[in-house]
């Protein structure tokens, strides 16, 4: 189906490969210059018909607006490839990106670029709406590079349900703007995101009662590999949340900042979490650092280069277990009046702490 230079509105579902049918049917979309509204989106729907189908939209210089669901890649045995280009604009509600759901064996994938200057909005502040990426035994994954902007005013999710897998791409000088981020959300999932440039803030939120997390591992499995450019997050941010979890975050070069000096930054909350800092990476923590905090939590601290600069508290084995391994970069503490570094704090914790070649650490007063 070709949409060129037109206008194209729908009060109902526009659906691209509907019924896989008899055969591998591949389906296209290719939207360019026009304005189209409709109501839902759905791709890759088997409608219970078994087989594979694929379905591939591009979207350029276009404006793309939806006031309902996005169902990407819906049905298992679906694969729907999606390239926004040029100046595109999607305004759009929440979106469930491979949903893996159906009969037919092979779960669903889902990929989409957005790329030039695109600019994609799920929801609106006053309005918002969640991006899932990569759901119900699904595979999604979500590339925005060049000067391409991404911004979801809710719950950013990767792998939410099932085993699914989800990964974020941001290069260039990309920016992906969210609420709050829960990488590796579901039992049993795998959230991925590779950061070389660019930008991805968390915006967070301003209540003690609604802290909006940023969680690498959330109660699945996930990885932060950043590599260039800057991550921001504004609420609770942490590695491995929840028990089972088995996460990390691995900062080689840019910046990873925590703005938020009342609320913490975790490495192995309550699972088992990596931080690993080398090479020209930073991380800022304005709030106190903790390594192993309850229990069952198993933090494990690595810098080879970089800097850290932590704000407040630092409580390595507060409940669980920590072990931070220093032998190069800088570690910065500010131990100004109460705040404290400790190693191991309660009945429960155990701590190890190895400081060795060229690392240098700072108690700042």
């Amino acid at each position: 189906m070709e949409i060129t230079n037109t206008n194209l509105t729908s009060s109902s579902w526009l659906a691209v490969g509907r019924g896989n049918g008899d055969v591998n049917n591949v389906s296209s979309l290719n939207i360019s210059g026009s304005i189209v509204g409709v109501a839902n989106l759905s791709t890759g729907f088997a409608n219970g018909l078994a087989n594979l189908s694929t379905q591939n939209i591009t979207i350029a210089n276009s404006t793309f607006n939806n006031t309902g669901q996005s169902l990407i890649g819906e049905s298992r045995g679906a694969t729907t490839n999606i390239t926004v280009s040029g100046s595109s604009v999607l305004n759009t509600r929440e979106i469930q990106v491979a949903l893996g759901g159906g009969v037919v064996a092979g779960a669903s994938a889902a990929n989409i670029t957005l790329q030039d200057t695109a600019v994609w909005n799920v929801g609106t502040e006053a309005n918002i709406a969640y991006a899932s990426i990569g759901r119900a035994g699904g595979t999604g994954n979500l590339t925005v590079k060049n000067s391409a902007k991404f911004v979801n005013y809710d719950d950013f999710s990767l792998a939410e349900a099932g085993t699914s897998t989800g990964t974020l791409t941001i290069q260039d000088s990309a920016t992906v703007t969210i609420r709050s981020g829960l990488l590796g959300r579901g039992v049993g999932g795998t959230g991925l995101v590779n950061q070389s440039g660019g930008s991805l803030t968390a915006l967070g939120a301003s209540t003690v009662v609604d802290p909006v997390d940023f969680e690498i591992g959330l109660s699945g499995n996930a990885t932060y590999n950043l590599t260039g450019g800057t991550a921001t997050t504004n609420g609770r941010t942490g590695v491995a949340r929840n028990a089972g979890s088995v996460s990390s975050l691995n900062i080689s070069g840019g910046t990873f900042t925590h703005n938020n000096a009342a609320r913490l930054f975790h490495v192995g909350h309550a699972g088992t979490g990596t931080l690993s800092v080398s090479g020209t990476g930073q991380l800022a923590a304005a709030g106190g650092l903790y390594v192993g905090t309850v229990a069952t939590g198993v933090g494990t601290l690595t810098q080879t280069g970089g800097v850290i600069n932590i704000g407040r508290n630092v409580i390595l084995g507060e409940n669980g277990k920590a072990t931070v391994n220093l032998s190069g970069g800088q570690l910065n503490m500010n131990t100004t009046g109460t705040v404290n570094f400790v190693v191991g704090n309660f009945g429960t914790g155990q701590a190890t702490l190895n400081i060795s070649g060229t690392a240098d650490v700072r108690l700042m007063n």
